[in-house]
This record gives C-alpha cells, structure tokens and sequence, in this order.
C-alpha cells in the first residue's frame, strides 16, 4: 500500500452511489466474484445487498477513491428483530430495550491494500461507537473469520464461527457457552435460501457470495476447525450455491 494515509468516512447506506466505478471494482475484486456475472443487473443488485440495504456504511479512502468498506445495520433489543425474540426465549433475562446488536451486512477491501489492517481499523471504530452486546454476519472467508475475531477479542468479545468457538486461544470445552446466541443469529439470517444443517452451514445463491471452496491451509487451528463443514458442504453443491455460517461475537460479559 501507499505510504499516504487512508481516511474514514460515515455515511448512510441509501446515500452511497452504487453506480460509482471505484466501488464497482471494491466489491468485485474484494469478494472475488466471478468476472461471467458483472454485468449491469449483477452490479447494480450488488450494490443494493452492500450499500443500500445497510443503515450505515464505514469507508475508508486514499486519494478519494474507496478501497475498503464496512456495511453495518443496528438491531435495538425489541421483540419485533428476530435474533432478539429468539434470544428473549432463552435468556429471559435479556430485557434491557438498551442492548444493541449490530448485523454487519457487509466487509470488504480491495486486494490491493489487504494486509494492512483497514479492516481492522473500520470495526474497532464501529464497535467503539456502538458498543454492541453482539456483533454478527454471515461470512466463508477464513482470513475474514480471522480478522475480525482477533479484533473483537481485543474488544472484549468472543467469537463462534457456526457452533465451533474461534476465539483466538479459546478453550473448546467452553464453546457450548454461546449456543443461545448462535441459534438466535441462525434465527435470522435473511440472506438463507433454505434450512440451516445441525452442523451450522446454510446456503445462499451465489450472486450474495461466490461460491469457491475456502482454503484454511494457513489459517489457525480453531480457524480449520470451524471451516470443515463450510468445505464439506461446498464440494457436496459445487457452484449451485454458496456454503456459509455466521459468525458471531458476544460480549464476554454477556456470556
């Protein structure tokens, strides 16, 4: 990346201009879509799913060009948000019309200027702003599971991808601790195209996520660990659909 310092920006997700080349590029080379579907539908309906139907988007800029975002919507504690009334049924306690969830709806930075902690950078700043109970978002990238559970732990937070615990050093025999909280984001997942498996996996079409099976050759062992059903499912469907989880973290005072 260039020595030249990257700037943030906040704005609302209806106001992003979706037709914009430079964001154009971020989503297709940052989610590694297929180069067959962008054509003008594919990418208008994109932008919609990164930008439009989110509340807030995080930007981060260099020389007035977008090369990383974050699309986040806020989930108060009410009856009528799905991941909450799931929730109430099995924490009754968990009444506090304060508590926030944060759903991310997207995350995403260009190639070009990976590596270097923008991600990072984006979350911790919304996290510091919002100060959410849960954090959560469907993802199949095991550098992305990474990322952001590494930073959330920083925060406070421990983080399950599916039902396996991937908290940096976390102690598996303790990772039952966020089942309720698992199953009330399963609860919600809007982008799921059918039932989720009792190993945590679901699909989606592949217009949402590509649909290539990840590779965790690198990746932590409680990264590998989580991924195994992701990997399964995906050689089963092939291209046909996109095997996913959620990944979800919870305040480590909230557990």
């Amino acid at each position: 990346m260039s020595k030249k310092e990257h700037s943030v920006r906040v704005c609302y997700g209806q106001n992003v201009d979706i037709t914009n080349q430079n964001l154009v590029e971020l989503i297709a080379e940052g989610y590694k879509f297929d180069a067959s579907l962008l054509n003008k539908d594919f990418i208008n309906w994109r932008g919609k799913v990164e930008y439009h139907f989110a509340e807030i988007v995080y930007f981060a800029t260099l020389d007035t060009i977008e090369i990383a975002s974050l699309s986040v919507n806020t989930r108060p504690n009410t009856l009528k948000d799905p991941f909450w009334k799931n929730l109430r049924v099995k924490r009754p306690n968990i009444r506090d019309p304060d508590l926030l969830a944060i759903y991310m709806q997207g995350i995403v930075v260009h190639p070009l200027h990976r590596k270097n902690g923008i991600a990072s950078q984006l979350l911790r700043g919304m996290v510091q702003h919002y100060d959410p109970v849960v954090v959560l978002g469907q993802t199949k990238t095991p550098e992305a599971v990474a990322a952001r559970s590494k930073t959330l732990a920083e925060l406070g937070y421990r983080s399950f991808y599916g039902f396996i615990e991937v908290t940096p050093g976390c102690d598996y025999r303790k990772e039952s601790e966020g089942l309720d909280f698992i199953q009330a984001s399963f609860a919600s997942e809007h982008f799921a195209s059918g039932p989720i498996s009792d190993r945590g996996i679901y699909f989606v079409d592949p217009d949402i996520m590509p649909s290539y099976v990840p590779d965790t050759t690198h990746a932590a062992p409680e990264i590998q660990r989580a991924f195994v059903p992701v990997v399964e499912a995906q050689e089963l469907v092939g291209h046909l659909k996109t095997a996913s989880s959620v990944l979800v973290s919870v305040k480590n005072t909230c557990i």
